[in-house]
Formats: C-alpha cells, structure tokens, sequence
C-alpha cells in the first residue's frame, strides 16, 4: 500500500487504491557474491525520487 497522501490531481490511474500508514519501504540491490569476491566495502547510492509525494510509491 502506499502512504496516505494528499488528494491525486493525476489521472486515476495513477492514484494509489489502497493505503496505509505501514508505508516505508527500502529496497537494497546487492551483486550476487561469488567465490572470488573480495570482502572490501562497496559503494553505496541514495536515490531520493520525485514525485512531490503526489503519486507512487517504492514498490511501483
């Protein structure tokens, strides 16, 4: 579900269905480990996405 939001001046299809307060979400990518990777630290990238909360959520 995606985050209560403000009323959706987009096409209705866009609009979330259902919501909910249970909204955070945090999706982590990581390279599949192999037999020859090396324990050193990785990068790390932050996106924050647009959007101006008026629609989608981090599932879509």
């Amino acid at each position: 579900p995606a985050c209560p939001q403000p009323e959706c001046k987009v096409p209705p299809i866009l609009c979330p269905a259902v919501t909910a307060e249970d909204c955070l979400y945090l999706n982590i990518f990581t390279p599949i480990p192999t037999q020859t990777s090396s324990p050193t630290p990785l990068p790390v990238m932050i996106f924050i996405t647009g959007g101006n909360f008026q629609f989608l959520d981090a599932s879509a």
